[in-house]
């Protein structure tokens, strides 16, 4: 046998040896007593109607501290709601930013700056289990009566849309991202996943995705699973305030960076697209109604918005 054949045979055997095992993980919430994480949820929506088009803009940023974890691993948080912008233009414009102060903060419609800081002084205290799934919400419907009045209007300007933002529903997709599956997976391998979100004039809109563990990665020294989400958008239309939609299709995709240590939630990428039909009478009104939503996380001073 030639040197040259000996030596790639050697070189071959090695960078075997050397591979890396991959072993199966497990996903799990184990947070710990003390810790705190914030996040910038920031989301854009743009809607095609017959009326034309229309873009709002949102993003809010969350606090959580773990105040407990029970002998089973379930941790009790407490969520606080640090900063809210929301810009709309279109048939109903608005443009209101919690961080602006001084002669700035005079352009905030006084509605919902009274709201939001109605909201931001209230604690909300949260159950989360290992599985990464909310297991309790208290205090978020009491604060948000206490901003938003008893009434629920459909639509009183842009009251409506804004309370469905600070729901219970739409706190746990916004907590429960990373909701894990029950047993260790390998890369490659997917798991179903479920949410509901009542939306305001629509009804109930329900996200089914596989769940995909795509592969483990560094991200600085810690270690993380990256999970891509894909999947569709049904609608029950039967909660939507009257009016009767129908969605004709839909495309849900998105990406999730998770601490392997922790569960938390480092980074989120999602895109939807709907396209619904409103009936009038006896013609339908063509709609699509595209979203786009990033989560990060933020460091303990970074600034709320960039």
């Amino acid at each position: 046998m030639s040197l040259t054949l000996q030596s790639a045979l050697l070189l071959a055997t090695l960078s075997l040896s050397a591979a890396p095992v991959r072993e199966d993980v497990e996903l799990r919430w184990r947070g710990k007593v003390g810790d705190v994480q914030r996040h910038r949820s920031e989301s854009k929506q743009e809607f095609k109607t017959p009326m034309g088009p229309m873009t709002t803009t949102y993003a809010m940023v969350v606090r959580q501290e773990v105040k407990a974890v029970s002998p089973a691993g379930v941790g009790s948080l407490e969520l606080r709601f640090e900063a809210f912008k929301i810009s709309s233009a279109g048939m109903l414009p608005m443009d209101f930013d919690s961080t602006r102060s001084g002669e700035a903060a005079q352009q905030n419609p006084p509605d919902i700056s009274g709201q939001f800081a109605t909201l931001s002084a209230a604690t909300v205290k949260l159950e989360i289990e290992p599985s990464g799934r909310v297991a309790k919400i208290e205090g978020l419907n009491e604060a948000r009566d206490r901003a938003f009045g008893l009434a629920r209007p459909a639509m009183a300007g842009m009251g409506g849309p804004v309370r469905g933002l600070f729901s219970d529903e739409a706190l746990k997709r916004l907590v429960e991202v990373n909701a894990f599956p029950p047993a260790k997976v390998a890369v490659g391998a997917s798991w179903p996943r479920t949410q509901e979100l009542k939306a305001e004039m629509l009804g109930t809109l329900k996200f089914t995705s596989e769940n995909k563990l795509v592969g483990l990665e560094q991200r600085g020294a810690q270690a993380c699973a990256r999970i891509e989400l894909s999947g569709e958008i049904t609608l029950d239309s039967s909660g939507g305030g009257g009016m009767s939609f129908t969605l004709d299709d839909s495309d849900y995709l998105g990406s999730a960076l998770v601490a392997l240590d922790s569960g938390y939630l480092l980074e989120l990428s999602t895109k939807s697209v709907l396209d619904l039909a409103l009936a009038m009478g006896e013609n339908a009104q063509e709609m699509t109604v595209q979203t786009e939503q990033k989560i990060v996380a933020l460091t303990a001073h970074a600034p709320a918005f960039e």
